[in-house]
């Protein structure tokens, strides 16, 4: 039985008492007066009880208030990190597909690095033996201006000394 349906009984039944009381007798009268005492303090009992449940609800409302509030909040919350979660997967896979493609840039230069590496080496090679080449040809141009420097000093004429002119007077001196 609901607190309302209990409470309307109470009063029903003090109504009923009074009105069915005057005309018994005094222990009836008593009997009635006890019953209509008891139906008072089951009525104040019960007012109690309904105040204690509004303040019982009263608080669990309130309680139910705030958890609703934190639940909110903490929704908010939880959509805000899993943007952040988004946004941060975002950035780690655009970092990833970048390092892939500097890993590959730097293979290539790598590649490209010991192809140079390589030339490097046969140019060095080339070079050695130019210098090697020149030398030879500088040692047979030394030995052949030797050979011409000799062979001109064997073939040289003597210097040839020219007669004095004459004097305008005939003679010589």
């Amino acid at each position: 039985m609901t607190l309302k349906k209990q409470i309307t009984f109470a009063v029903l039944l003090l109504t009923s008492a009074a009105l069915f009381l005057p005309g018994c007798r005094d222990k009836d009268k008593k009997r009635a007066n006890a019953e209509a005492n008891k139906a008072r303090a089951e009525l104040v009992k019960l007012k109690a009880e309904m105040l204690n449940l509004k303040t019982q609800k009263a608080l669990l409302n309130e309680k139910l208030r705030t958890a609703t509030l934190a639940r909110d909040q903490l929704a908010r919350q939880l959509n805000e990190l899993i943007e952040q979660h988004d946004e941060l997967a975002d950035e780690a896979e655009n970092s990833q597909q970048s390092n892939e493609q500097l890993i590959v840039l730097l293979e290539e230069q790598v590649k490209k690095a010991a192809v140079l590496q390589k030339q490097n080496e046969q140019l060095k090679a080339v070079v050695e033996q130019l210098r090697t080449t020149i030398k030879q040809q500088q040692a047979k141009i030394a030995e052949q201006l030797a050979t011409i420097k000799s062979l001109q000093e064997r073939s040289a004429p003597e210097p040839v000394v020219e007669p004095p002119e004459p004097n305008e007077s005939g003679g010589q001196f």
